[in-house]
């Protein structure tokens, strides 16, 4: 071999010495970096969406329960199937140089709500309905909640695990079905709508003819029904959501019941039936009368048809009324206590002798007042 092919040899061999060399210290040795996009809670049983975003091309590894998935690639999109309970998403990356890197994620697949509604299936109309719904522990979290009672809104008091509520089919409802609604909206924005039929049966009591004297009927002006119309409207607009009250109701006072609650009646011989929207209880002038629960003061003055009136709201749309008082121990904007004396009673307004016409209503539609007594809800 001459002597110069033999330098062109070595100088060869040493070129690719060296660059094996250099290769080894120059070889890609950082671990891909990449994103993992995904939520925490799902629900079960519907697919969910993982997506992965590297800073170079990788093969990805996912693994989840029994499924392994590989792609190699920059970005992905994948759609997975919950499963109930948790788990774990293992996601492996690996780079053409063979460097890895690893995401592990704990994903719960939550089970759907599932309520369930508990609720009379009859009542008379004026009847204070409750009902209660409930779901599992483990369910999915609760966002919205709305029920209705005939297409009219209901309030709704949330618990632990459920919600209760309550309503009223209004006096003179003619007898038949009504339906009651309940809609929960969970937090992946399922809705789950509940409808069951409450039957309202037919009020059977004769008619009570009062035969008010001319002198009554002359006091009972449109302009004094207006005003007082007027006032209700007011200060049930602006009832408190919250429920205020925690222990059972009280009755205001004690006496002989005169006109009950719900009895149909006519003021004048022929003329319309109307029911009476609370209960009369007489009691000697003077009496002291007591707030059924807690609550604050949304009415207190004397007015020409219901005298001495007290509005005590105790929340979540339900409020007392109290008639015909002597004295008024309270005022408007006062907190009072179940028990607080709120005045006395009296003859005032129109009436006939001392006596307390006592209502209870929710959402500004009158209940038999006592069904409240004794009872945190009716």
């Amino acid at each position: 071999m001459s002597r110069a092919l033999w330098l062109v040899l070595v100088v060869v061999i040493s070129t690719v010495t060296i660059g094996l060399a250099l290769s080894q210290v120059w070889r890609d040795e950082t671990p891909p970096e990449f994103v993992v996009e995904l939520s925490e809670r799902v629900p079960a049983g519907r697919p969910f969406t993982v997506r992965l975003a590297a800073d170079e091309p990788v093969l990805y590894t996912l693994g989840y329960v029994d499924l392994v998935y590989e792609r190699t690639t920059k970005e992905l999109e994948v759609s997975l199937l919950a499963e109930e309970g948790p788990h774990e998403l293992a996601v492996t990356a690996v780079d053409m140089s063979g460097n890895m890197s690893h995401h592990r994620a704990g994903v719960v697949g939550v089970v759907p709500l599932k309520p369930e509604l508990e609720f009379p299936e009859e009542v008379m109309a004026g009847d204070p309905i409750a009902f209660k719904a409930v779901w599992p522990f483990e369910g999915a979290a609760v966002r919205r909640m709305e029920a209705s009672l005939a297409g009219k809104s209901l309030p709704l008091i949330p618990y632990e695990w459920g919600v209760t509520g309550f309503g009223v089919v209004p006096l003179g409802s003619e007898a038949g079905l009504v339906p009651l609604t309940l809609t929960v909206t969970d937090e992946f924005g399922q809705e789950i709508t509940l409808e069951n039929l409450i039957t309202v049966t037919a009020d059977v009591r004769s008619v009570e003819e009062l035969n008010l004297s001319a002198e009554i009927l002359e006091a009972r002006t449109p302009e004094g029904f207006e005003l007082e119309r007027r006032v209700l409207e007011r200060a049930f607009e602006q009832r408190r959501p919250e429920m205020l009250w925690r222990d059972p109701f009280i009755a205001p006072i004690e006496g002989v019941a005169t006109s009950g609650f719900g009895s149909p009646r006519r003021y004048v011989r022929g003329g319309d039936v109307s029911h009476h929207q609370g209960s009369d209880i007489a009691a000697p002038e003077g009496t002291p009368i007591r707030s059924m629960n807690d609550g604050v003061v949304s009415v207190a003055g004397f007015y020409p048809i219901k005298g001495g009136l007290v509005v005590v709201d105790h929340g979540a749309e339900v409020s007392s009324l109290y008639f015909h008082q002597s004295s008024i121990g309270v005022e408007v904007g006062d907190h009072v206590r179940r028990g607080d004396v709120i005045g006395r009673v009296g003859s005032t307004g129109v009436s006939t002798g001392p006596h307390l016409h006592w209502e209870v209503r929710i959402g500004g539609l009158a209940t038999d007042p006592h069904a409240w007594v004794g009872k945190i809800l009716p």
